[in-house]
């Protein structure tokens, strides 16, 4: 999808000149925006339906969040982990990521499992290819933004760093910098984020003027929210459509303006078994069933752990024999903690202690999480046994 002007972009499926406001196209139906939906707390992509999230198991609203992410856009996140959440699950959507951050890029990319992104190190002490000068912002900063979106269609920015840019440049050229950024990405596909943990440290003048070129996301106000309701909204990632297969001709798009949903093979069977619909069905619930009962595989299996504190993810892959308390240790030794004062939570369950993998109810391809132990006195109960 291209753009012509600053509010037209061409259809992908006709060619047609169309507002960009638009979600579907008026003239072939042709839909050129894509909606996702995430969990406001851990980020992690949401079903329409869905009442409770299926990785941090926080409830969700039928009322969507007040916040939203759309392409073009810049957002001043309270939270680092939240930001950097953000950033790997916009980065899955098909976004290039780009870090700009103040701390060592082997640090950042371990703390919050970046895979795929280009790091750069903000930094005066270091002469790397990979390291920029923080007081360089009129120029080798602003180049190398300017310059990967120019060079990614669909982009995806953190700049972890901005009380560093501050006192390295002064308040006006961070808020000059800020601008610049802003009209940078407000007619391309990209998206950028900038952490700040101390919103209220900084100088309420960049606050202020800051807020014109920006959306400002407490995150503590959605924390707090789950807190006292129990529940979270869904928070809406809005991006352009892209299709993969080559657009219609012009001539034939009005003649079949409806697209076909795509076809899995549970749709072509029921397409060509309808008068057996019934039986299918029954027959998926019924496996479905002895799925759920099954015991868990004689051999290895694959999981994913998350770090409920950072959002980090792992993939382990573990035997019948291996127990719950070596999962925590071989985690909290990757991700240097201390690894006493927290367990494993799948769903609404916590598991513990010398339990054998193959005594549990995990099975190949389970999500579950680390978290500091609810009866270790942190006070976590209320957070994380929603």
């Amino acid at each position: 999808m291209s753009t012509k002007d600053n509010n037209k972009i061409i259809c992908p499926f006709c060619g047609e000149e169309v507002d960009d406001t638009l979600t579907e196209c008026p003239i072939c139906g042709g839909k050129l925006l894509d909606e996702i939906l995430i969990c406001p707390r851990c980020t992690e992509k949401l079903h329409e339906n869905d009442t409770i999230c299926p990785l941090c198991g926080v409830r969700i609203s039928k009322n969507p969040s007040k916040y939203s992410i759309e392409y073009g856009n810049l957002y001043i996140i309270t939270d680092e982990s939240f930001s950097y959440r953000l950033f790997n699950t916009i980065s899955k959507l098909g976004y290039k990521g780009l870090c700009l951050s103040k701390v060592n890029p082997q640090k950042i990319e371990k703390k919050h499992s970046l895979t795929g992104a280009e790091i750069y190190w903000l930094t005066s002490t270091q002469e790397k290819e990979k390291a920029i000068d923080p007081q360089r912002l009129d120029f080798e900063l602003m180049y190398t933004i300017s310059e990967f979106i120019k060079n990614n269609k669909r982009s995806v920015i953190i700049i972890d760093g901005i009380t560093l840019l501050i006192s390295s440049n002064g308040v006006n050229k961070v808020i000059d910098f800020i601008k610049y950024v802003s009209d940078l990405i407000s007619t391309q596909e990209s998206i950028v984020i900038i952490p700040v943990i101390d919103i209220a440290s900084l100088d309420p003048k960049f606050i202020s003027q800051v807020k014109e070129y920006s959306e400002i996301i407490d995150y503590l106000e959605i924390q707090n929210e789950v807190a006292v309701n129990n529940e979270a909204g869904k928070l809406k990632i809005t991006t352009k459509h892209h299709e993969d297969a080559k657009s219609p001709k012009k001539d034939t798009v009005n003649k079949s303006p409806e697209k076909e949903p795509p076809v899995s093979n549970l749709t072509k069977s029921k397409v060509e078994n309808q008068s057996n619909e019934n039986v299918n069905v029954n027959h998926e619930v019924e496996n479905k069933m002895d799925e759920e009962n099954m015991p868990p595989p004689a051999g290895p299996m694959r999981i994913k752990l998350r770090d409920s504190e950072t959002g980090a993810v792992l993939e382990m892959e573990l035997d019948p024999e291996n127990t719950i308390d070596e999962i925590i240790e071989s985690s909290g030794s990757y991700w240097e903690k201390t690894t006493g004062v927290y367990v494993i939570r799948k769903g609404n369950r916590i598991l513990r202690g010398g339990m054998k993998i193959g005594e549990s109810d995990l099975r190949d391809g389970d999500v579950i999480e680390l978290i500091p132990d609810p009866e270790g006195g942190l006070g976590w109960q209320n957070l994380y046994l929603l």
